[in-house]
């Protein structure tokens, strides 16, 4: 008799793409980057890449980002680091094709609600 296994068991297995040593490598579809990624573009630079599958990577402006400010745009973040790190960040996806949801833009809170929502998610996500 076979043991029964859960939807996450399956969805699980099904996306396993090498087992090593007790390691396991799994293929995700989704990539979600936040404001501080800036060293993944670099890298992809120095090699003279592209980014792989763009339509399937999704940016978010909220990792460091501060709360309050916001009003004044990317020009309201008051830490040069941070704002840098947004303006990179907005140049990074533009050059390379990918979805910004930046800390102003409306959809931001769909797809973030769409997360914990999944049976009415965003058409963004």
């Amino acid at each position: 008799m076979t043991t029964a296994r859960t939807m996450f068991d399956k969805i699980w297995d099904a996306h396993v793409v090498a087992e090593e040593e007790g390691e396991i490598l799994l293929y995700v579809d989704r990539a979600l980057i936040h404001e501080g990624s800036s060293h993944a573009f670099a890298a992809l630079k120095r090699r003279s890449q592209k980014v792989a599958r763009p339509q399937q990577v999704f940016a978010f402006t909220d990792h460091y980002v501060p709360t309050t400010g916001r009003d004044k745009g990317i020009a309201g973040i008051a830490v040069d680091e941070i704002r840098n790190m947004v303006v990179a960040q907005h140049e990074n996806t533009r050059l390379h094709g990918i979805r910004l949801f930046g800390f102003d833009d409306p959809a931001r809170a769909s797809c973030t609600s769409c997360r914990r929502n999944r049976a009415s998610p965003s058409p963004a996500c």
